[in-house]
């Protein structure tokens, strides 16, 4: 049986929860994500359809669909998005956009007029967004974590910055910012979200970091680059200079400094306002003494994969930038269908006398696709910004 078309009030609850998230959540967003869940049970609660509902009604992948449909409406980001959107979908994106207070409270009042009985007690967190129910405990919650997400997110586009002295200034108040908020009462609300990796595809359970917190990953993998001499002499030159650091890492700090043996290493490794930003014992490198920053954050783990896989790696395709885009745009067209991508497909895609398991490997290596729930013939596309990044420079990833 066919799900009934979305009415209004369905979307205003769906495009609430995309204006609350920024562009990052959404690219990583899958079925398993806390949010789409509990907004895919909340929907079922609503009394528009009480009968003849089918069994997959507003079901999570249905919900990540139709977030989809609004961000090929979004202006940052319609471009590589889905095109063929209802028009009540552009009407309420249209309408509401740029009204997200008012928004809000025609959210609240649907909450409350339409759920059929007693809301469950799981779902009443997530109504509490709309004010229903919502305590100065949660008040305060919300809004220590609220610093937390702006703040982490200015951070990242601070890096984007001309003015280098006046973005070192933002990513100081950021990281201030969080250090403070970090010590107020929402430990076990942070953790619960810390210990998730939100990614794409369908259908998979949240993962778990294998446990090593991402400062002793970060020098395991700084010492393997070092003993296996992967660190030429113009990337050394790069890990030194601030702009190349935050642009690549999104770091406040150059990723390395060198040690003037002779002066006092304690006070090479701090900063103008007596905070240290880098790991007391130096690496030997090229004969040389250096120290690594360990500002590290958890959102900074991806941006250090990709700078790995660029030395360990320096992936590139035996393909034409017509080819790779060909067979991008195919990954993508198949991953906004909610369907994992066969590994034959995929192959069928890649015309020419290639090793075709070899492209298919860097692909993975590269991390625009994962295995499907462990699936040897089955994918999902893992990281959607680097196939954005493919997309828009692909003579980079060319040979």
């Amino acid at each position: 049986m066919r799900s009934p078309n979305w009415q209004p009030e369905e979307l205003k609850l769906a495009l609430e929860l995309y204006l609350s998230k920024d562009l990052e959540w959404l690219s990583r967003m899958s079925d398993s994500t806390d949010e789409i869940v509990q907004l895919s049970r909340l929907l079922n609660c609503l009394d528009f359809y009480k009968e003849n509902k089918p069994d997959n009604f507003r079901s999570t992948g249905s919900i990540r669909m139709k977030l989809s449909n609004f961000k090929a409406l979004d202006s940052r980001y319609g471009k590589l998005s889905l095109s063929n959107v209802g028009g009540l979908d552009k009407d309420i994106f249209k309408e509401y956009s740029h009204e997200i207070e008012k928004l809000r409270g025609e959210c609240q009042a649907i909450v409350e007029q339409h759920v059929l009985g007693e809301l469950p007690k799981e779902l009443e967190m997530y109504v509490s967004r709309y004010g229903k129910g919502c305590s100065i405990i949660d008040e305060f919650e919300d809004f220590i974590c609220g610093i937390q997400e702006k703040a982490l997110l200015l951070r990242k586009r601070a890096v984007d910055i001309n003015d280098l002295e006046y973005s070192q200034k933002i990513l100081n108040v950021c990281y201030e910012l969080i250090s403070i908020t970090a010590e107020c009462g929402t430990a076990k609300k942070r953790e619960a979200i810390s210990e998730k990796k939100y990614h794409a595809g369908i259908n998979l359970e949240p993962v778990k970091y294998s446990g090593e917190k991402i400062g002793k990953y970060v020098q395991r993998s700084m010492h393997r680059l070092i003993e296996n001499n992967l660190l030429s002499v113009d990337m050394l030159e790069d890990m030194q200079d601030e702009a190349w650091t935050r642009r690549v890492l999104h770091l406040g700090h150059p990723l390395l400094i060198k040690i003037i043996s002779e002066a006092d290493v304690k006070k090479q490794i701090t900063d103008e306002n007596g905070y240290v930003r880098y790991w007391t014992t130096p690496y030997i490198i090229q004969g040389e003494k250096y120290c690594v920053c360990k500002e590290w954050y958890e959102e900074n783990r991806k941006y250090f994969d990709e700078m790995l896989s660029m030395i360990e790696t320096s992936i590139k395709f035996e393909l034409s930038s017509e080819e790779l885009c060909s067979l991008l745009k195919y990954i993508q067209r198949t991953d906004e269908r909610s369907v994992s991508i066969l590994r034959d497909e995929l192959k069928s895609q890649i015309v020419g006398d290639y090793d075709k398991e070899v492209i298919i490997e860097r692909l993975i290596r590269m991390g625009v696709l994962r295995e499907f729930q462990g699936s040897q013939r089955e994918f999902v596309v893992e990281d959607y910004e680097m196939v954005f990044q493919m997309l828009n420079t692909p003579d980079k990833f060319v040979m």
